[in-house]
């Protein structure tokens, strides 16, 4: 689909577009002659941290310089401490997280994307949930800066009462909605609350995520992947892919889903 006169979409993209450090794909974005590419405007960088140990250890040379050209936010770690022995649930998880967000401070990180605790029951998702809550907002963080994401193991109950507590905000998977059938959460999430979708195709493996590239959305996978435009048009889309060859390709796709929104200038 081609769009004249369009301007171009506000996209994020993660800090593993080219082997190195988050520092080094910082830098290779901010070399270029323009942060256009494909219709899109790179605006911030997602910095993955998907495994604690190696985050909390990283030296000060291994993040962003503050004079990027872009925001960021953060993907806290995947394997987060949720149980400990001498702590309720969900606190050590938090303490770890509210660690990392103090090393990004320097950059201006306010928002974190986090993986619910899945797999042990909703009672206990919920009380590691609150533990953590509980942590992170007497650290002087805000709760509407913690973007849950439809993990893998999305359990309903716990998603039913995290909306109801209404103390947190939501990045939307559209990966994750399509291989792991999550379907329902385009008419459950109220719309103010999803502020950062994440994009890629699943691949050909039913109920798993191989972060392809755009270009390899099926017409039915576009079909949802529009509707989600359509539903959730203010939230900032990632692209959540792990190459820059995949990034460039994917962008098209991208601002051609969010067609109206280009049109407007948004």
């Amino acid at each position: 689909m081609s769009i004249p006169n369009a301007q171009p979409l506000s996209v994020a993209v993660t800090s593993w577009l080219v082997p190195g450090a988050a520092s080094y794909n910082a830098a290779f974005l901010a070399a270029r002659p323009s942060l256009e590419e494909g219709g899109c405007r790179i605006i911030e960088m997602g910095i993955c941290c998907f495994c604690m140990a190696d985050s909390l250890s990283y030296a000060p040379e291994d993040w962003p310089a503050a004079s990027s050209p872009f925001m960021f936010h953060v993907h806290l770690p995947l394997d987060l401490p949720w149980d400990d022995a001498s702590l309720p649930p969900g606190v050590l998880a938090g303490r770890k997280s509210v660690d990392l967000m103090r090393l990004l401070e320097g950059l201006g990180v306010r928002r974190a994307v986090l993986h619910p605790p899945a797999g042990a029951g909703t009672a206990m998702a919920l009380r590691r949930l609150e533990g953590f809550f509980d942590v992170w907002t007497k650290a002087g963080l805000k709760t509407e800066n913690l973007l849950l994401e439809n993990a893998r193991d999305l359990e309903w109950p716990v998603w039913d009462a995290l909306l109801r507590w209404n103390v947190t905000s939501v990045c939307l998977d559209v990966a994750h909605l399509i291989s792991y059938e999550h379907h329902r959460l385009l008419d459950m999430v109220p719309p103010s609350l999803v502020r950062l979708t994440h994009w890629s195709a699943p691949g050909p493996v039913p109920g798993r995520d191989a972060h392809q590239a755009l270009t390899q959305l099926s017409t039915a996978q576009l079909a949802t992947a529009r509707r989600v435009t359509q539903t959730f048009p203010d939230a900032l889309p990632l692209l959540e892919v792990f190459s820059w060859e995949d990034a460039i390709v994917s962008m098209p796709v991208l601002r051609d889903l969010y067609a109206t929104r280009v049109e407007e200038g948004a």
